[in-house]
């Protein structure tokens, strides 16, 4: 069948023809689980549909989905957009953060993983959403979900499947608050954009995806799950990344392709020699690089090592494939993105009169085709700015060659990219010039050899004003989600100015002299490096194993010294390991030291069920007891709500201490 027929269908109608064509072929696989079929998938699927139009939702209306980044996540999202328009979210998102996109999204329900502590709850109690609870089915098939009975919104106006012109899903982009993009995306525009991936990569039925992103971004639906349902392969999730985990999946499940971020690429390249074993067992043939660019020697590398071929591609979530690298026999040019595919998509270099330059002028990379979104939700100054005579701006400044070939020479816009997660610096700017003692601020990044960038930012205090890094780290933390807070401050009299006038952004890094930490930038001896307990010597030894460093200083920050959320996932199952202690990856953000990382396990042993959230203040301590589910997180905002003069304790139910 023709890529415009099924352009022409939902993503629903492609999973029922699937499963009309080949009803026991693997649709999602999961480890120790039974594979769920296309028929099952797509009986599922209507199941969901149905218990949503049971509560009052149908077409048209936008379901808000908060969970863990796993198999029956994807088949709820998939279900969910086969009746109204999913909208997956960041579970780690703050309170605020949840409250301002629900709105923004205009959601009419939010969907959350049944016993997850998630600010999601608190947000939509407060806007006033009903909360769906999502259950995982038991039983040995993979991604078995469903949505429990009980929420009643009166009848649904369209209780129908969704149509090819409906919205699959609206996603968001930018990752900020102030100003936040929202883009819609038909179940046309979907099949669209997976074709494309499909042909660039030759994805066909006989192939099974590992997928690596998460559910909440462009990259972990369009073009890996859905590439996957839309050709009739299947696919499995990684729901926390660790290398073993890679190697052993690629090993065990029989993945042919994956696609991810550089600083997956990165890991997976680094451990590749060590797991040398898994790699023979692998069925790996092609690897999508996504998300940003990859350094050519890490790309041959990994395609030395996985012995597979790595494709960059160039993306986003607006347009979906806009470059990629050529299959063979056609020659990859190193340090370029590739060409557009010969389908209908057009690409080009526009100079700053709104002109179309020639091969060799460099300029920002426009785009249109059939599958470029119509525009941002409820923003017609920006669409004002993003479309020129059909062409979609991206933002990037490129260069083409005289055979075709994007070169990326950089970004137009200041979003600082984070591993993937994209950060407005003006969102963190206002968070941080709300503290009372900071008169202005301005944030910037710090490249970063595996995060791409870290975030930092220079501060200029009011006049006698006196703080800490870790007080207006702890102040932040409140009101931003974790990847957002800076890892640095610099604190400045005044802001440099370039030529112009204009504040340089990017050019503070190299003004302040800062740089993520290196053997070669880091000083021969670190003070107060030596651990004063057996914990911290125990600490430092697992710190130095993770980040490869032959001395990591007791203070010296995890991410300023190279890690990246991929080490931290490792860090902690190495501490589950030897501590018996679990520990979430958002602790790094808190507890970013070896020194702060021991007090912690300290303060909080597995056999105690006295959790304190806030230590600080002189009042008489408050102790709340613990939620249904067990849990005492979901108390930090109004720790936080009572101040630092307050000291706070949570009262968690004993085998729940995380």
């Amino acid at each position: 069948m023709s890529s415009q027929t099924q352009a022409n269908e939902s993503m629903g109608d492609i999973v029922r023809r699937h499963a009309d064509a080949t009803p026991d072929a693997p649709a999602i696989v999961a480890e120790d689980r039974r594979p769920l079929t296309y028929r099952e998938l797509a009986q599922q699927s209507d199941r969901i549909r149905e218990r949503l139009n049971s509560m009052g939702f149908g077409r048209g209306d936008r379901i808000a989905i908060v969970g863990p980044n796993d198999a029956p996540m994807a088949a709820l999202i998939t279900g969910v957009m086969g009746g109204a328009t999913a909208m997956p979210m960041n579970p780690e998102l703050s309170l605020a953060e949840f409250v301002v996109y629900l709105r923004d999204l205009n959601a009419q329900a939010v969907a959350i993983e049944s016993g997850l502590e998630t600010a999601a709850r608190i947000a939509a109690r407060e806007i006033g959403l009903p909360v769906l609870e999502i259950e995982r089915l038991a039983g040995e098939i993979a991604g078995t979900v469903d949505i429990r009975p009980g929420v009643s919104a009166g009848k649904a106006k369209v209780p129908e499947p969704a149509q090819a012109d409906d919205l699959a899903f609206v996603l968001m982009t930018s990752g900020t608050t102030a100003n936040s993009k929202l883009i819609p995306i038909t179940h046309r525009q979907l099949a669209l954009k997976a074709d494309r991936y499909a042909r660039a990569l030759a994805i066909t039925a006989a192939d099974r995806l590992l997928n690596l992103m998460p559910l909440f971004h462009g990259h972990g639906l369009q073009g890996t799950v859905y590439t996957a349902l839309y050709t009739g392969g299947s696919f499995l999730m990684l729901p926390a990344f660790s290398v073993d985990n890679f190697f052993r999946l690629i090993a065990t499940q029989a993945p042919t392709w994956y696609s991810g971020s550089y600083t997956f690429h990165h890991a997976i390249a680094q451990a590749a020699a060590d797991h040398r074993d898994d790699i023979r067992k692998s069925c790996l043939r092609v690897v999508r690089v996504g998300s940003g660019l990859l350094e050519a020697k890490v790309a041959s590398d990994l395609e030395r090592e996985l012995g597979a071929l790595v494709l960059s591609n160039y993306s986003c979530t607006e347009v979906s494939l806009i470059c990629s690298a050529p299959l063979p026999p056609v020659p990859r040019k190193s340090g370029t993105v590739g060409r557009p595919l010969e389908d209908g998509n057009e690409v080009a270099i526009m100079g700053p009169n709104k002109q179309l330059l020639r091969p060799g002028e460099r300029g920002e990379v426009v785009v249109r085709s059939a599958d470029v979104f119509t525009g941002y939700e409820n923003d017609p100054a920006t669409n004002a700015e993003c479309f020129v005579d059909d062409w979609y701006r991206t933002g990037d400044e490129g260069v083409f060659d005289a055979d075709g070939y994007l070169t990326l020479t950089g970004r137009i816009k200041d979003i600082i990219n984070r591993g993937g997660e994209k950060i407005t610096p003006l969102e963190v700017d206002a968070a941080i010039k709300s503290y009372p003692d900071v008169a202005d601020a301005m944030t910037f990044p710090i490249p970063h050899a595996t995060l791409g960038e870290e975030v930092a930012a220079a501060v200029i205090p009011v006049p006698g004003a006196v703080f800490t890094d870790e007080i207006l780290s702890k102040y932040l933390r409140g009101r931003l989600a974790p990847f957002k807070v800076p890892r640095r401050f610099v604190i400045v009299d005044k802001f440099p100015m370039g030529p112009t006038g204009k504040i340089p952004r990017r050019g503070l890094a190299e003004a302040f002299g800062l740089s993520i930490a290196t053997a070669a930038t880091r000083p021969e001896r670190i003070e107060d490096d030596r651990p004063a307990t057996p914990l911290e010597a125990k600490l430092q030894r697992l710190w130095q194993e993770t980040l490869r460093l032959d001395r990591v200083g007791l203070h010296e920050d995890f991410f300023m010294l190279g890690g990246d959320s991929l080490q931290a996932v490792e860090l902690f199952l190495m501490i589950e390991k030897e501590f018996g202690r679990r520990m979430p990856r958002s602790v790094l953000f808190e507890a970013g030291t070896v020194a702060k990382m021991a007090e912690l396990i300290e303060a909080v042993v597995p056999s105690s069920c006295i959790v304190p959230i806030q230590t600080t203040g002189d009042l008489p301590p408050f102790f709340c007891v613990h939620d249904g589910y067990g849990q005492v997180l979901s108390y930090r905002d109004l720790s936080l709500l009572l101040g630092e003069t307050q000291p706070f304790y949570g009262i968690q139910a004993r085998g729940i201490d995380g």
